[in-house]
């Protein structure tokens, strides 16, 4: 009996395009982590497939792109090194596979999806809301039923409990701390007044309006 089976769509990966717009950036040792992940679990991808609409650019998944534009230009051999960091044996195969048409310029099956039924303020929506971060860690539960050096592989921004005299965390891994201010105001010229008077103090600020 014939089955009439659905059509795959390959995606070339220079058809869409990040969003010149997009809200989120991502430092380097973040990136080299989303690197790492997207490699060591691409599978991954699939379930979290990055949007674009009609006219190809991004609406979720900006950082995911480049990081996979730059999976698409590295040698096996690199590849291959982060695998075996974590996997042997035929593990290291599979990840491979999946991964393969990136070197032919494509995505693999059901990375990207085209969301061309958003309008124009849907899109806008969904880019905020793809991006909004909901609800808190438990670090207890965190701490107690994960491996902690596993957690920031993943990128997740683990905090340290204290430090030793040398400048370490417990963990031995090096402390970087940011302090933060935030304040609200009720009036635009005076949040404009405050953001003028801390930037021209050499602090770095953000506007916000919500």
């Amino acid at each position: 009996m014939k089955t009439d089976l659905p059509k795959i769509e390959m995606v070339s990966l220079d058809s869409i395009h990040k969003n010149p717009k997009n809200p989120r950036i991502i430092k380097d040792d973040k990136f080299k982590k989303l690197v790492n992940s997207i490699i060591l679990f691409p599978k991954m991808t699939k379930r979290r497939q990055i949007v674009y609409d009609e006219t190809g650019m991004i609406l979720g998944g900006n950082m995911r792109y480049e990081a996979i534009l730059y999976i698409s230009k590295m040698s096996q051999d690199e590849i291959t090194k982060i695998l075996k960091s974590k996997y042997t044996g035929q593990k290291i195969d599979d990840n491979i596979s999946v991964l393969s048409p990136l070197f032919n310029g494509v995505f693999p099956d059901g990375w990207c999806v085209c969301a061309d039924e958003f309008d124009e303020e849907e899109k806008q929506e969904f880019i905020i809301k793809d991006n909004v971060a909901g609800g808190e860690w438990d670090w207890d539960k965190l701490a107690n039923e994960w491996d902690v050096s596993e957690l920031d592989e993943w990128g997740l921004d683990v905090p340290v409990a204290g430090s030793t005299e040398d400048g370490k965390g417990d963990d031995g891994l090096d402390i970087e701390k940011y302090y933060k201010l935030e304040i609200d105001c009720n009036d635009e010229n005076i949040q404009e007044k405050i953001y003028n008077e801390m930037t021209g103090r050499g602090f770095k600020c953000h506007l916000l309006t919500l």
